[in-house]
């Protein structure tokens, strides 16, 4: 047995294929490079997953250099097939005067000359695969092929000056990025090419309001020109990324799941998200394919319409977390009213909703019907958080085998008694005491809410309301302070 042990080669070579591919999977994309060129047996091995991680989303720049590097891809007999998706950015930046121009085979090409280049990569796609993904870019970052060469403004310097590249950046990158886009998308239909998925990533991470108005602009083009009009369900990923707050749809049409953050599910401007300014018709596009999952997150809902999309008839499952609704000067949408419509889902399976709000204009006054009420120390002036329980419970979960419609129905009456509760705590209070909804303070005035209370506070406010026991000679006394219900 010893000689046997001796004799066996432990080295990395000498392993078995079924461990080696065990070995190469785990490893990095440098790794893998290294050990193709260590032997063929291992070149054979490591050929795939460096392939997967390399070469499966490419992303490039509208460049001769780029371009042709993405033909040679496409066109390679074995790296070729691994190409799923392909994103060309739709920065064009345009030199300044007085600057030396880049090398030519990092200049931006012509409209013409892209189109023409797109024609090969697809073709050649097409022999490999029948189905790819498809997408937009707004900045030539460091994940894009050739980007680090791409028009190159050599001013002295030999990297690129930064406030140089915003301004290129700001002045060619939202006009630009649709037109890249739709020869793309012709290029790959020409090519008989079956799209499944569309993406669009906007990366701006200094994005000024104007910019944010173009984009917008832009991407709204993008999607009525060539997304709308499709009568095939696509998956779709539009995303929007930066410093201070980052959007994202997604829809998954082999899963049916859509999932929305930061999504602005209204009409009226908002200037902190602006890229895609109204999501309505795409929604409405997304209402005729089959949507059986939706989870969604810091969403600002103002409009009936738009909840539609919540109640589409196949939807099985539904995450909602941290979702204001615009209720108007507390008039419309509540949150009573939207869980009555989810009652009416038969399909309905599981809900989960966390952090619900009722979202109000900001203002001096809250308005009710019976007229203006101040708001307290301990009220929000944007807000109302809705909670389900006494306990101060902010989150509820459903979930049942065959429907949860009879558990809804329940629970939007319930909803309902709280906000006819909370109009009737603020017209008695003559004011907005706290931002809650659900758990009603019965106080006669502001002296007796303790939200926190120090010992010689309790024994004064236990004095004032009488509430010591003991006897007359100055011993000690045991006491306790009522504090109500928060």
């Amino acid at each position: 047995m010893e000689s046997l042990q001796d004799d066996r080669d432990l080295s990395l070579t000498g392993m078995p294929t079924e461990i080696l591919s065990i070995i190469v999977n785990l490893t990095d994309a440098e790794t893998l490079i290294a050990l193709r060129l260590t032997n063929k047996r291992l070149c054979a091995i490591a050929s795939g997953p460096l392939a997967l991680e390399k070469f499966s989303e490419r992303k490039h720049v509208a460049s001769q250099y780029s371009m042709n590097a993405l033909i040679e891809i496409t066109a390679h007999p074995f790296f070729g097939k691994f190409v799923k998706t392909v994103t060309v950015c739709g920065s064009r930046p345009k030199l300044l005067s007085g600057c030396s121009g880049p090398a030519p085979q990092h200049r931006v090409l012509r409209f013409r000359q892209l189109r023409d280049k797109l024609k090969y990569v697809f073709s050649n796609i097409k022999r490999n695969s029948s189905s790819v993904c498809i997408g937009a870019g707004d900045q030539a970052d460091y994940y894009c092929w050739g980007s680090e060469d791409y028009a190159r403004c050599v001013d002295g310097n030999d990297s690129f000056n930064h406030d140089l590249l915003h301004t290129l950046h700001g002045q060619s990158s939202s006009r630009y990025m649709s037109k890249t886009f739709g020869y793309t998308f012709q290029a790959a239909q020409t090519a008989g090419c079956d799209i499944e998925k569309v993406k669009i990533d906007i990366s701006d991470t200094e994005m000024s309001e104007m910019l944010q108005d173009g984009y917008g602009e832009e991407v709204q083009a993008l999607l009525q020109t060539y997304i709308i009009p499709l009568s095939k369900p696509l998956s779709l990923d539009l995303t929007t990324r930066s410093y201070f707050y980052g959007e994202r749809l997604e829809y998954d049409n082999k899963t049916g799941k859509l999932c929305m953050l930061t999504i602005p599910l209204h009409s009226f401007p908002d200037d902190e998200c602006d890229a895609f300014p109204n999501v309505q018709p795409m929604l409405n596009w997304l209402k005729a394919f089959p949507i059986t999952q939706i989870e969604v997150r810091k969403s600002l809902v103002a409009s009936s319409d738009l909840l539609s999309i919540f109640c589409v008839p196949k939807l099985e499952r539904l995450t909602l977390h941290n979702i204001q609704l615009h209720t108007g000067e507390f008039e419309v949408n509540f949150w009573s009213t939207f869980l009555l419509r989810l009652s009416r889902l038969t399909t309905l399976r599981y809900l989960e909703i966390s952090f619900a709000r009722y979202y109000f204009s900001i203002e001096d006054h809250f308005v009710l019907p019976s007229g203006n009420y101040d708001f307290g120390e301990h009220s929000s002036h944007t807000n109302f958080r809705l909670m389900f329980s006494e306990d101060g419970d902010e989150a509820v979960i459903l979930s049942d085998h065959t429907s949860i419609s009879v558990e809804l129905k329940a629970l939007a009456d319930r909803v309902a008694q709280m906000e006819r509760d909370k109009v009737a705590e603020i017209e008695r209070d003559g004011y907005v005491r706290d931002d809650l909804v659900g758990i009603s303070t019965y106080v006669e005035s502001d002296a007796d809410v303790y939200y926190y209370v120090e010992d010689d506070e309790s024994d004064k406010a236990s004095e004032d309301n009488g509430e010591l026991e003991g006897n007359d000679d100055g011993d000690e006394h045991e006491h306790t302070a009522q504090l109500p219900a928060i």
